[in-house]
């Protein structure tokens, strides 16, 4: 690339244009008058590389939180270490509110809403050659939190003639917001495949059992919220195994 300039001036700037990121270029700088053309000056220099690429996010979504991961992009050696910003996007305005900047690839954005929907941009920062662009838009949605479980072990009273009221703790909270109900499962203990059958749904946390004579069955309690579908399950209270077995020999007694 040839130029010419003209300067009363002891100094002179030109800006060359158009080159290429990342490459060694030699410059040779003379001066020229009518007298004549001097013996040029010698300079190499290097362009900066382009800015970082933002990378792509990844995310685990919990009821309250999610958790964003990111692969570190790709770059020339010797790269000073990235500083990665992620702002998180109003739902109206797509305004910028700042929520991460550091060096490592994972972060927690925690205080969300259940059941709610939130986009995210992360950006890549070089000490060296200054922020990148601005990712594409990232959603994820925090699921529904599962009900509370039943710790406790379910209790089995003798009514007698094969009647059980079974008892568990209450886990409903006053009010029950969010239409939660119990499911009490039965199994009988003669079977051998894993096949439970429901007895009992709704919001009381005792029921009353009936067994015929000389049986057995296990028993186990959800918690269950209304989802629109099949609703959110909670785990299982640990089970209870009831028994009319000898019940009648001892009401003979």
């Amino acid at each position: 690339v040839a130029a010419s300039a003209s300067s009363s001036h002891d100094e002179l700037e030109y800006r060359v244009e158009d080159l290429e990121p990342d490459t060694l270029y030699r410059v040779y700088v003379a001066a020229s008058n009518d007298v004549g053309t001097s013996a040029p000056a010698k300079a190499e220099c290097r362009t900066r590389r382009p800015p970082p690429p933002p990378p792509s996010l990844d995310g685990e979504a919990e009821p309250t939180q999610i958790k964003l991961k990111w692969r570190a992009p790709l770059t020339q050696s010797g790269s000073s270490s990235l500083i990665y910003r992620i702002a998180r996007l109003a739902d109206v305005t797509d305004a910028h509110a700042p929520c991460y900047e550091g060096e490592y690839c994972s972060t927690k954005i925690k205080g969300l809403q259940e059941n709610s929907t939130y986009r995210f941009q992360i950006r890549s920062f070089d000490r060296e050659t200054g922020s990148g662009p601005w990712s594409k838009v990232f959603t994820f949605r925090t699921p529904m939190a599962p009900p509370p479980s039943i710790r406790g072990v379910p209790t089995a009273t003798s009514n007698g003639h094969g009647v059980f009221t079974i008892d568990w703790p209450s886990v409903i909270p006053k009010g029950n917001p969010r239409g939660l109900f119990y499911r009490l499962q039965t199994h009988a203990s003669s079977e051998k495949k894993d096949q439970w059958t429901t007895v009992y749904e709704g919001a009381s946390n005792s029921h009353v059992l009936n067994l015929a004579p000389e049986s057995s069955l296990l028993t186990r309690i959800f918690v269950v919220r209304p989802d629109g579908g099949a609703g959110i399950i909670s785990q299982p209270s640990p089970p209870l195994h009831v028994s009319s077995i000898g019940e009648a020999k001892l009401e003979e007694e």
